[in-house]
């Protein structure tokens, strides 16, 4: 009878061992809910500092692979270097700080990433083909009060621009050859009263805009529209104030006198 009640032990230990042993199995080998990722913000989507290539106040560029993200140019950086990010496709946003005067030759050319470009409000000059064919670089871009030269070709082929916004421009300002070339500018450009010079096709193929406004202008200080500034610009109209001068230089650069509308 010992016996017997023992062996009864034994089994149901066994059987309980057994059912603990299932279910741990079974506990351990439930699908478990894929860790969730945390939403990118745009400082987690920032390019590292130690990533940046710095020479005292000037921005060289890079170190190892091309960057991507978002670009906050550092508050002690005064000037970027020519093709500093020539052709970094990855860059999707560029803020440059009050400290920055200068952005150097092709220093962005080819970004074709860039969406959004924030200027610094002490920059003086951008070099020529900074910005060249950064294609989805979009919506209105202003310009700073000390703006002095937008180079040659400075946002030529940027086809999704779709505003200038000068009215903050007070210095003596130069606009280079096709800085602006087929871009996607639509409404009116409203030239700021210190223009001083537009370059050969400037604004050549911009066929979106309605109105080349110009009724702030005099001559001088404009005294240079070039050949061609406003080539292949079929469809916009050009306002200009009466007696300032500016008729004449449009009409000598081949816009026609039919498409200027003259206001006291």
């Amino acid at each position: 009878m010992k016996k017997s009640n023992e062996k009864r032990r034994v089994k149901l230990f066994t059987l309980w061992a057994a059912l603990i042993l299932l279910a741990a199995s079974l506990f351990t080998g439930c699908p478990q809910k894929p860790e969730s990722k945390p939403t990118p913000t745009p400082e987690s989507n920032s390019i590292p500092l130690e990533k940046l290539k710095i020479e005292g106040t000037v921005l060289k560029g890079y170190t190892g692979e091309k960057p991507s993200g978002i670009l906050n140019v550092p508050g002690s950086i005064t000037e970027i270097d020519q093709c500093a990010f020539f052709e970094c496709t990855g860059i999707a946003e560029v803020h440059l700080p009050e400290s920055l005067t200068k952005i150097g030759k092709y220093a962005f050319k080819n970004c074709k990433g860039m969406r959004k470009l924030v200027l610094g409000k002490n920059l003086t000059h951008i070099g020529y083909g900074a910005f060249d064919s950064c294609k989805n670089l979009e919506g209105k871009l202003e310009f700073p009060s000390d703006l002095a030269e937008i180079g040659a070709s400075a946002f030529s082929q940027c086809s999704k621009l779709s505003a200038l916004d000068f009215s903050k421009c007070t210095k003596p300002l130069t606009i280079g050859n096709y800085a602006f070339e087929a871009c996607g500018i639509t409404g009116t450009v409203q030239f700021p009263a210190s223009l001083a010079s537009l370059g050969e096709g400037a604004f050549w193929n911009c066929n979106n805009v309605e109105c080349f406004d110009f009724y702030l202008c005099s001559n001088p200080p404009l005294t240079a529209i070039d050949s061609d500034a406003f080539g292949g610009s079929t469809t916009g109209r050009f306002k200009v104030k009466t007696g300032t001068g500016i008729k004449e230089l449009l009409t000598g650069s081949n816009v026609p006198a039919g498409k200027i509308d003259e206001t006291p």
